[in-house]
């Protein structure tokens, strides 16, 4: 669905206790944008993650063309 991508890592982790930073790439507009980890989906080799917006009086979940993830772990 919209704003919701799957990460396969391509090495596992030693364990699922990892940290997650996200960013996305600024498009034209000025909408305030969120991303976040669905830990009930989080596996030592797979994430889920979720990315939503606000602007003015819209809001709602959103793709974008370029989402990054750094992964720190063991």
């Amino acid at each position: 669905s919209s704003g919701v991508f799957g990460v396969n890592l391509a090495n596992a982790l030693g364990n699922a206790n990892y940290s997650v930073c996200l960013t996305k790439e600024e498009g034209a507009n000025t909408a305030v944008f969120a991303g976040w980890v669905d830990k009930d989906t989080r596996t030592t080799s797979y994430f889920k993650t979720h990315w939503s917006f606000a602007y003015s009086v819209t809001q709602g979940n959103a793709d974008d063309y370029h989402n990054n993830a750094i992964v720190f772990g063991d």
